[in-house]
């Protein structure tokens, strides 16, 4: 069975395809998502730079410098997870093809349908960060028609300009070719998302397929006895290949995991760097004394959904290596859950190579300098709220 082409990982693929991501997409294809993401990434930040310049020629912003420089955090983490994916994509397929090994070994059995049931919450959560991500740039939507609800209800006498979703800057005449730049506008941040995206496609699918082999060897472990006794006088028992066979994929889970690791590491410590002063400029823009005036109501609504979208992927992240410190722990638990001491002396001497080995936890390291956990999902708020508070006390 090829896992690859099953319904379970139907949505990673199709957003890796359009990315130029997917290791098995023809190369004509591949070449045509490559050049237009690509395409995107590098004019986004020129748009930015542009918006940087005329601040600093006009007037001093702080809040119309903290979204631009809130967006351009956005934009630098996404791109950095797309570039890091893309240069690395030798050993995402190696991964792939390990999960598929994985699938192809063990079909019907058991430990398939732990595996299975991993992929389908994969397959949730995946359809889950898409709606997510879009459903922030749908909240973006309604900033340009601000202008026109509120000639509705606070008509003045001078016609309102029209307004961009996103802090834009352009060389052309943007109220003649609006609607153009608009659609231009909502295109490219629609790409830059799935070029996000394809990161957590990645990295959701081997999370959850890591975290389902530890499943696998606990219920390897749990699975030892088969309601049988054993006579502890005999050397050999039947329970000694199921622990050579335990202690065999364990080490594959290891593998696995520290593959995943060295994948993202890189990516993470930008995490690491980038986080609080992301949610910080975020924090600083609805801190605002008009943040929530009438004026400005619309505007403060999508930046608070903006926040809270972000907030739910930065967890995200985070609970993704919160689960595999949670799911290496468990399996100490079902080891020490086991009756090893029914066992002959040598499988008791290779139970405790497992016991002893289980109580390293497997993780997702931030550049060797943290790990990636709810912990640090809590105390990147904490920083990011710090820094807001003080940047608002002294503008």
């Amino acid at each position: 069975m090829n896992f690859l082409e099953t319904h379970c990982f139907s949505p990673h693929r199709i957003c890796l395809s359009l990315t130029g991501l997917w290791p098995y997409t023809k190369t004509k294809w591949k070449l045509i998502g490559t050049l237009l993401i690509n395409f995107i990434l590098i004019n986004i930040p020129i748009s930015l730079i542009l918006n940087v310049i005329c601040i600093s020629v006009e007037h001093y912003n702080i809040k119309l410098i903290s979204a631009i420089l809130w967006y351009f955090l956005i934009y630098l983490y996404y791109a950095l997870s797309y570039y890091n994916n893309f240069f690395k994509l030798s050993k995402i397929r190696k991964l792939l093809t390990r999960i598929n090994r994985d699938w192809c070994e063990r079909g019907g059995t058991k430990e398939f349908k732990i595996m299975k049931q991993y992929a389908e919450e994969s397959r949730t959560y995946m359809i889950l960060m898409i709606i997510i991500n879009y459903a922030s740039l749908s909240a973006n939507v309604f900033i340009p028609a601000t202008p026109f609800i509120l000639d509705i209800f606070y008509p003045l006498n001078e016609t309102r300009p029209r307004l961009f979703p996103f802090p834009v800057k352009f060389l052309i005449d943007t109220q003649k070719y609006y609607y153009f730049l608009l659609i231009v506008t909502y295109i490219s941040v629609s790409l830059l998302l799935l070029a996000g995206i394809s990161h957590y496609a990645f990295c959701l699918s081997f999370v959850q397929h890591a975290c389902g082999m530890y499943m696998v060897v606990g219920n390897m472990l749990e699975n030892l006895f088969d309601n049988k006794k054993f006579d502890n006088s005999k050397l050999e028992d039947e329970s000694y290949p199921k622990i050579v066979q335990s202690i065999k994929y364990h080490k594959e889970a290891l593998k696995f995991s520290a593959d995943l690791n060295s994948l993202y590491e890189t990516t993470y410590f930008f995490m690491l760097i980038l986080g609080p002063f992301l949610m910080g400029c975020g924090f600083i823009q609805i801190l605002q004394d008009d943040a929530f005036t009438i004026e400005n109501l619309a505007g403060s609504i999508v930046i608070t959904i903006n926040i809270i979208c972000n907030l739910i992927v930065i967890y995200w992240n985070c609970y993704l290596g919160q689960k595999i410190i949670d799911h290496s722990v468990l399996l100490v638990d079902k080891a020490y859950s086991t009756p090893w001491y029914m066992l002959s002396v040598r499988s008791q001497i290779l139970f405790k190579f497992i016991i002893m080995r289980s109580m390293r936890t497997s993780y997702l390291s931030l550049g060797k300098f943290s790990i990636l956990s709810v912990k640090f999902f809590a105390s990147l708020i904490q920083t990011a709220l710090s820094y807001a508070t003080v940047v608002n006390s002294i503008r």
